[in-house]
């Protein structure tokens, strides 16, 4: 190569290179600055919306009740599974505690959810205990000579040593 080549290509490349710089100084600093700004913020935003869970609808059980929403909630004998329910709806009618208790509707939420707790009561599913049949007298005597026989089945031991005497 020779010199003239060589100054050819070196002006080539420092016009390419302040065509750059020309390019870069007309970008508007200000707006760039402002752009930044609100990406800032806007992560900020976010970052703190996924740290902090959303708040749902629900009274929190420091909840200042007055005495006569007290003595409302008594009187009705509501029990601490429905009071979340009369609060939630004491808040969407706007009303005091005392006076939503009188709404037809929660009367029947009140009312179907206690029928729900008396029906599951009365059907027990559990394979809870079962009464056992009564020992025979015969049994009774058989565990008594061994030394087996309960405080419970003292009164009926009883019976049956009298019902052996009399058959006798």
């Amino acid at each position: 190569m020779n010199e003239n080549e060589n100054e050819v290509i070196t002006q080539d490349v420092d016009t390419e290179t302040t065509e750059n710089i020309v390019e870069v100084e007309e970008v508007d600093v200000e707006a760039l600055k402002k752009e930044v700004e609100t990406l800032k913020a806007q992560k900020e935003h976010w970052r703190n919306k996924a740290e902090k869970p959303e708040k749902k609808e629900s009274v929190s059980a420091d909840t200042n009740l007055s005495p006569k929403d007290f003595l409302a909630l008594t009187e009705q004998k509501v029990t601490s599974e429905d009071f979340d329910e009369v609060m939630r709806v004491s808040g969407l009618l706007g009303k005091p505690v005392a006076e939503a208790l009188n709404d037809s509707v929660l009367k029947t939420i009140l009312k179907t959810r206690q029928e729900e707790r008396a029906t599951a009561l009365a059907t027990q599913t559990g394979g809870g205990n079962r009464g056992s049949k009564g020992a025979t007298p015969e049994v009774l005597l058989q565990k008594a000579q061994s030394g087996e026989v309960g405080e419970d089945d003292i009164e009926k031991l009883t019976q049956a040593r009298m019902a052996q005497r009399m058959g006798k």
